[in-house]
């Protein structure tokens, strides 16, 4: 999956406090993403590490998971189901001079659908992403959210025979202007604090002698890029005025 944040002020955020797997905070160019948390509470997946720790560059934050999978196997006669949900939670915190203002989210994987000719077997995938305002200009708000879910390729949805294939790539994308969702709601400025919920499903079905296998790719599978707000270079072009006007006053 990949993330990609519009980011542009200060924010002191508390991390989030609950999930399986905590990464703590990191840093980027214009940002801090913190608290990073995964959970995952799927039947027979529970506990298990499936987004893995991230990596920062840039304004970017990265995950390469290992282990986010779903797989599903049957005889011929037999019948089998999968599915692995996987929750990331983190805050995003604007450095000073810079604001939240718009999210671009990519994923991309592979799937795997074999089996007899009168097999059935199936493999989704889907992504929810929730998103709550609760700081603007670097003071806090009355929390305000929206939300949304990332367009997969061919809708998420692969279905044996038709999409029969080994190691079949797909992806998901999904962009949230959170600039345009604070004018929606005639608040003025822009987000500096931003607490960001993503769900993540891969299921899998099998009957008749067949196999299906859905996956997230391992490398930079998740990524999450920040895309400075209209006017970030703006402001920080007049504090730097300011800034050397009071200077000139003072000599």
């Amino acid at each position: 999956m990949r993330i990609a944040v519009a980011v542009v002020t200060v924010a002191a955020c508390a991390g989030l406090s609950h999930a399986t797997v905590n990464y703590g905070d990191f840093n980027a160019t214009h940002y801090v993403f913190q608290g990073v948390t995964e959970n995952s509470t799927s039947p027979g997946h529970v506990g298990q590490v499936l987004f893995g720790a991230p990596t920062v560059s840039d304004d970017s934050l990265k995950f390469s998971p290992l282990n986010f999978a779903s797989q599903s196997t049957a005889a011929p006669g037999g019948f089998a189901t999968d599915t692995v949900d996987g929750l990331l939670q983190f805050n995003i915190c604007a450095n000073q001079g810079s604001f939240i203002g718009q999210f671009n989210f990519n994923e991309r994987g592979d799937y795997t659908l074999n089996g007899l000719p009168t097999a059935f077997a199936n493999a989704t995938v889907g992504c929810a992403v929730n998103i709550l305002v609760s700081e603007v200009n670097g003071v806090a708000i009355s929390p305000v959210g929206f939300n949304g879910s990332l367009a997969f390729s061919n809708g998420g949805n692969y279905v044996f025979p038709v999409n029969a294939g080994t190691a079949v790539t797909w992806t998901g994308t999904g962009s949230f202007n959170v600039d345009a969702f604070l004018a929606s709601l005639s608040i003025p400025g822009h987000a500096t604090k931003v607490e960001i919920s993503i769900d993540n499903v891969l299921t899998t079905l099998a009957s008749d002698g067949s196999t299906a296998r859905i996956v997230k790719k391992q490398a930079e599978g998740v990524t999450i890029d920040v895309i400075p707000a209209p006017g970030a270079g703006t402001l920080l072009g007049l504090g730097g005025l300011l800034a050397a006007r009071r200077r000139r006053r003072r000599a």
